[in-house]
């Protein structure tokens, strides 16, 4: 019985696929004249910024071990405001 070898079309595969990416990678490194006419001199010039930890700036934006109670809370509170509000407007409708 025969059976089909089925690595007999890969290797053309792979190659088409390996080509299909250089050749979109090719295409990606192409310059935008538009992107580059918006920097100026100055700019282009300028030097990097300063890197600095990430740990210290997330620690300090850190929510507060309550905060997601509150949270809750306010927007239970919001929530039945909301819905007081539409009973009254719903009461105030001529039928």
């Amino acid at each position: 019985m025969f059976q089909p070898r089925l690595f007999a079309l890969s290797a053309p595969i792979a190659l088409f696929g390996l080509a299909l990416t250089l050749v979109a990678a090719a295409g990606c490194t192409r310059t935008v004249p538009e992107l580059d006419q918006t920097r100026t001199d100055a700019l282009r010039d300028a030097p990097y910024p300063a890197l600095v930890p990430l740990g210290p700036l997330l620690a300090t934006g850190a929510a507060e071990p309550d905060s997601a109670e509150r949270l809750e809370r306010e927007m239970a509170w919001r929530s039945a405001r909301l819905k007081s509000r539409a009973d009254r407007l719903r009461a105030a409708q001529p039928e």
